[in-house]
């Protein structure tokens, strides 16, 4: 049978009981026809073990004698079918298709199982070397989903309540955290408006454990259509500090600790770029300071700056602008209108307060000083021309006896 399957024989011959058996095995001979013309004949008795009705069993005989003898012989041949014995290579070929297709698809679940271990495996070590490494550099590592809002915390965690996921990370936020002294709250603050603005670098300083401390920000944004950002939060208190404090000792006058010439130019530069229309500069020569040098030595001289520097600061508001600008030369920018009657009584009240606390013990040299004021207008727009109408008006209070003040009316 296997060689008439294979077309290697065109017919054999078995007996009916073999052609049911083979033919009844299903895919295995289906292109195969059994020819019953060539059969021997064969004779069959039918019995009957049930009480059946004697006349069914007439009409079932008469009926079957007048079929033909092809005809009854395939209905004896259909009605005596047995159920096939498959044996086990037979089963193979008859589901050879779908024990190929089940193997494939095995194969590709150890193969997804496989990847997906050795991704998950490869993305814990990971996670723990990042862990590791921030912990080493004090650095708060953490991943921010936009599709489902979430804010993933890989360590550090003392920031956000020491919590591992902020669901509805940006929704939750509440405006009345807006104003608060919470340094942590600030840095949900924060944090939410670098998200939403796509911000990637911020510095910010916030109260930790009762101290002010300044953190970094910095965060990368994916765009590969998973919408991902990863950021980390820094110390860099020592950082900051130590740049604001070079900027400080660049900007400042290092005997009086005023602002030195650098810090006026920072400051008053910007001032006239953005159209000033208010303002006063007022200009302070210390007169006959090179006495005090001579008489009482370098030492009492600088005592005397710093002492004049201290009434300075105290005596004028602190947003306004107190410069030393080199020598025994002071200046005090205030960034608003102050009526000349105003003025003059305030310069006075100066006056009097500098005879009478700091230049009271060098009476002998004379020591006094001579003050200029200029008005910001539109002939004094800018830094080069108020601070020239100021320096001439300083040098009209020093032609005209010192110890006093002049108002320049450009």
């Amino acid at each position: 049978m296997k060689k008439l399957r294979d077309c290697t024989h065109e017919k054999v011959f078995l007996d009916s009981y073999s052609v049911n058996h083979y033919m009844r095995k299903k895919t295995i001979y289906d292109g195969l026809e059994t020819d019953l013309s060539t059969a021997n004949d064969i004779s069959y008795s039918v019995a009957v073990t049930d009480n059946i009705d004697g006349d069914l069993i007439k009409i079932f005989s008469q009926y079957s004698r007048s079929l033909s003898y092809n005809a009854r012989q395939n209905m004896l041949y259909t009605n005596s079918s047995t159920q096939p014995d498959y044996s086990f290579n037979e089963l193979i070929y008859v589901y050879r298709y779908y024990i190929i297709c089940g193997v494939c698809i095995f194969v590709l679940v150890v193969c997804s199982l496989f990847l997906y271990s050795k991704n998950k495996k490869t993305r814990k070590i990971q996670n723990e070397l990042f862990k590791h490494m921030s912990k080493l550099f004090g650095e708060c590592i953490f991943e921010y989903f936009y599709k489902n809002d979430t804010l993933v915390i890989q360590n550090s965690r003392e920031f956000f309540d020491f919590k591992e996921n902020i669901t509805n990370f940006v929704k939750s936020y509440k405006q009345e955290d807006e104003n608060t002294d919470d340094g942590y709250k600030k840095v949900y603050k924060e944090l939410k408006m670098m998200l939403e603005k796509r911000i990637t670098k911020l510095d910010i300083q916030i109260m930790d454990n009762g101290k002010p401390c300044w953190y970094r920000m910095r965060i990368k944004y994916i765009n590969d259509g998973t919408n991902y950002a990863i950021g980390r939060i820094t110390d860099v208190d020592e950082d900051i500090k130590l740049k604001l404090e070079l900027e400080t000792k660049a900007s400042h006058d290092k005997l009086t600790g005023l602002l030195n010439r650098i810090g006026l130019e920072d400051y008053l530069g910007g001032y006239f770029d953005n159209k000033a229309q208010k303002g006063v500069m007022l200009l302070f020569d210390i007169d006959n300071f090179k006495a005090v040098n001579d008489t009482f030595g370098h030492i009492e001289g600088d005592k005397l700056l710093k002492s004049f520097a201290e009434s300075l600061d105290k005596f004028f508001r602190d947003n306004d602008l107190k410069i030393r600008l080199g020598g025994d030369e002071f200046m005090v920018f205030i960034p608003n209108y102050i009526p000349p009657v105003t003025l003059k009584e305030k310069l006075d009240e100066f006056i009097k307060l500098l005879r009478d606390n700091v230049f009271d013990e060098y009476k002998s040299c004379n020591v006094s000083v001579s003050i200029g004021a200029a008005y910001v207008n539109k002939s004094n727009s800018t830094y080069r021309n108020i601070y020239r109408a100021a320096d001439e008006a300083m040098y009209n209070a020093k032609n005209s006896g010192k110890d006093g003040f002049f108002i320049s009316k450009q």
